[in-house]
């Protein structure tokens, strides 16, 4: 048997529980507590046989009596063991005994997004692509009748590698007509109700695949933004001008209220975002400025062949105009020729006359 004080490393685990651990798990050298919540305990182990590091999830020994925890608990542990995808946390063994519900995990050294997202934030295409990985898990999970009920920052965690892994199904459950389950007989709520669905609160709302949409719209946003919608929320693209207005759509889509005006599968959710991704924003910026130089080029050429045209008509008036002035001049001139001709004639029929006379 293990020391004790090996087990009770950074006085995370107490004694008692340090004993019954290191009794019901001889195969493992239990590390420390990484986190503790409504659906267990996880500690960081050493599968000693193997010689590689192990996540133990236990339901502790205080809510061993709970049938509606270990229900929960045992559901985890049999969606874990349907699934097999790339972005899902592996299940490696599963089991109980007079103590504990215990499940030993894929150990994935990295971080949760939430702690990724608070530290440093994301880019966007690489939030947009995390986002895809985890829709494409959920599409998964939905094809096989599972829904997770729990999608948030928290259960997703990403790799030094930069792989994304999608954990914790303990509030999952079957996506087929099963009704109000983030309740408990007790009216006990679970889950986290910034991201759950708001048919999770309303008694009898019967849930499906759907309601996991709705937390990855929350989830996008937040990547996106650093802040979770509440209430009436400003688009993305108001909190951060650089982002494509497109994602705003994909977003609210997400979101709606009823789940049959939300997309209606991961498929079409990721499909919108990838559409997005295909022509980047900065990209469609580029090609929306060349447009608008191209349309204000032409428009200056047609106002200079428009100023030309009308130099030319002006030309053109003022020439009809100086013929029109020319004419009175004209005419005159041929008026004094008539008169002296006439007067001309006139004196020479006076000579004849007075000749005549004489």
């Amino acid at each position: 048997m293990l020391k004790i004080e090996e087990i009770m490393a950074e006085n995370n685990i107490d004694k008692l529980k340090a004993e019954l651990l290191a009794e019901e798990f001889p195969q493992l050298q239990i590390q420390y507590l990484i986190s503790k919540g409504d659906t267990g305990e996880m500690y960081c182990a050493v599968q000693q046989k193997l010689n590689r590091n192990v996540s133990l999830k236990v339901l502790p020994i205080e809510h061993n009596d709970d049938e509606d925890r270990k229900r929960r608990f045992n559901r985890e542990a049999q969606a874990l063991s349907q699934m097999s995808h790339p972005n899902l946390v592996q299940l490696f063994d599963y089991g109980e005994n007079e103590y504990f519900s215990w499940m030993i995990l894929e150990w994935i050294e990295g971080k949760s997004l939430h702690k990724a997202n608070t530290e440093n934030g994301m880019q966007v295409n690489d939030a947009l692509a995390l986002v895809c990985k985890v829709c494409d898990v959920l599409s998964h999970a939905h094809g096989l009748g599972i829904v997770h009920r729990d999608v948030k920052p928290s259960h997703i965690l990403i790799t030094e590698n930069g792989e994304v892994k999608l954990s914790d199904f303990g509030l999952s459950r079957e996506t087929k007509g099963d009704s109000n389950s983030l309740v408990s007989a007790s009216g006990d709520k679970f889950g986290t109700a910034e991201y759950s669905a708001p048919e999770f609160w309303s008694n009898g709302t019967p849930i499906d695949h759907r309601a996991d949409i709705f937390s990855l719209g929350v989830l996008l946003y937040e990547v996106l933004t650093g802040s979770r919608p509440a209430g009436v929320f400003r688009m993305p693209s108001e909190l951060k001008p650089d982002l494509d207005p497109r994602l705003d759509q994909v977003i609210v889509r997400a979101m709606q209220e009823f789940p049959d005006d939300r997309f209606q599968s991961c498929e079409e959710f990721m499909k919108a975002i990838q559409e997005v991704i295909d022509v980047p924003y900065v990209e469609k910026r580029l090609v929306m400025e060349h447009t608008v130089h191209a349309e204000e080029g032409q428009a200056r050429e047609d106002v200079r062949e428009e100023m030309v045209k009308d130099e030319i008509d002006l030309e053109h008036q003022l020439d009809d105009d100086d013929q029109d002035l020319d004419y009175p001049a004209k005419r005159k001139s041929v008026l004094f020729i008539d008169i002296a001709i006439i007067t001309i004639l006139i004196a020479l029929v006076a000579l004849l006359v007075v000749w005549l006379v004489r």
